[in-house]
């Protein structure tokens, strides 16, 4: 290692120490009491203080835990404040587990909420209905995020039907106040309790919500099709899956034994072995070398292995987009990462066939771009460059014709360090497991590696 090596190694370890020895600090509570405190005009964030990992037994050391004490439950027990000009309305009812907005306002309802039309109906007596009209309706995590951070005044009301006259949308403030003038206003502790249990929603889903939402992500519920542990199929479901298990039971070592003789004469005979024809290349040694086969291509197989509980207990929880994409609530675009919440106190890390399981019900995805695809890539749409096809995007006699030169011109890209190393570093599918232990969440991306697919010699 030459001078220059030893000083950046220095510098490095002096900045971890730096961070590790932030990290052990506690913030000091005391300082909170100038945010409570209406007679200090001056506000300013308050400093870390030193933290003490023992008792001293000095009187000094008790004095600043009651002190920082008393000013967190202070800052805490304050009455958070909100403009009526940015909060919304809605009612919500228990019996449908949702939210109806009758006032909107703000730009969340870009990315929360979903509309639900009316249904048109005339005047039937003196029961007054509603016209035809599109309003929003929240989902419990959206209610609830919105009633914690202010931005939704909410009053439980159970609703009969969508024509109800009480979801009438309005723009009037004095005619709502008028109209949920007998109902009683959501507090945020009635909010966990209504919310919390309902549709799904536990406290660490919705803890793991929460805090995307906090740090700019747009989150929504996961497209994938879940069935519940406790739902039985029906006769015809029962009979296939019986016939379907006695089948795999009888044909699955002579299945196992044509793979595996398929597998080796396929090897010898595409390979360039020793006795039809000399090796030209290292490629073609290699090639015949590899005779174990890798991954798991009978999906399948592995999930009858699996009880139906096993096989739901690490469905994904949450669809999540990054703060610039381009995102519509009509037609939104793929997600950029697929979030599964794992409470500690109930569930441990999933097994290998649980891991296959999960997998095979996630989409191929693309790895992201290096810095120098992403400069390239914006050079040709500005200059109105089409981007080259994909091997998938050529039609099937264009990839017949020339299977060839495709072939050798995939391979070529693939031992290109800008395509391998990003492409095995995030797997060909993943996913991200939030990991919730008492209210702290750990992040951990789990991705089914391709090292067979790229030639790693």
């Amino acid at each position: 290692m030459d001078q220059d090596e030893f000083k950046i190694a220095q510098n490095n370890s002096d900045d971890s120490d730096e961070n590790d020895s932030a990290e052990d600090e506690v913030p000091d509570y005391r300082q909170l009491a100038s945010f409570t405190n209406r007679k200090s005009k001056e506000t300013y964030i308050p400093r870390r203080g030193e933290k003490e990992f023992e008792p001293s037994g000095l009187k000094i050391q008790q004095k600043a835990l009651d002190e920082s004490r008393d000013a967190m439950f202070n800052a805490i027990d304050g009455v958070r404040q909100s403009s009526n000009k940015n909060i919304s309305i809605g009612l919500w009812s228990n019996a449908h587990s949702r939210a109806s907005i009758i006032i909107q306002r703000g730009t969340h309802f870009s990315s929360i909420g979903h509309p639900v039309r009316n249904t048109p109906s005339k005047r039937e007596g003196n029961v007054e209905k509603v016209a035809s009209e599109t309003r929003m309706e929240l989902l419990p995590e959206e209610a609830l995020y919105m009633v914690e951070r202010g931005s939704l005044l909410c009053y439980e009301y159970e609703w009969s039907d969508n024509n109800d006259k009480m979801l009438k949308l309005s723009t009037n403030d004095s005619a709502v106040d008028e109209r949920v003038a007998g109902l009683a206003p959501f507090s945020a502790q009635r909010a966990f309790d209504c919310c919390i249990g309902k549709d799904g929603l536990t406290l660490e889903k919705y803890t793991v919500y929460a805090q995307l939402k906090r740090l700019g992500y747009i989150v929504k519920r996961a497209q994938q099709q879940q069935i519940k542990p406790g739902e039985q199929p029906g006769l015809l479901g029962r009979i296939y899956n019986t016939l379907k298990g006695i089948v795999n039971t009888i044909f699955s070592p002579i299945a196992s034994f044509v793979r595996l003789f398929n597998f080796r004469v396929t090897t010898l005979l595409g390979s360039r072995s020793s006795f039809l024809r000399p090796h030209q290349n290292y490629d073609s040694i290699f090639k015949a070398l590899r005779l174990t086969p890798w991954g798991y291509n009978d999906t399948p197989e592995v999930s009858t292995r699996l009880s139906e509980e096993q096989q739901h207990e690490f469905d994904v929880t949450w669809d999540i987009w990054r703060p610039s994409s381009k995102f519509r609530k009509s037609a939104p675009p793929p997600p950029d990462f697929r979030i599964v919440v794992v409470d500690t106190h109930k569930s441990s890390l999933p097994s290998l066939e649980q891991f296959a399981h999960i997998f095979s019900h996630q989409p191929y995805s693309q790895p992201p771009l290096t810095r120098k695809q992403k400069l390239a890539k914006e050079k040709e749409e500005k200059n109105g460059k089409k981007p080259e096809l994909a091997v998938s995007e050529i039609s099937w006699f264009s990839r017949w014709w020339n299977r060839k030169q495709l072939a050798a011109d995939e391979s070529n890209r693939k031992k290109s360090p800008a395509v391998m190393f990003p492409a095995l570093k995030h797997g060909k599918r993943a996913v991200v497991f939030a990991i919730v232990d008492s209210g702290t969440t750990s992040w951990i991306q789990f991705g089914e590696g391709q090292f067979g697919e790229f030639p790693l010699y």
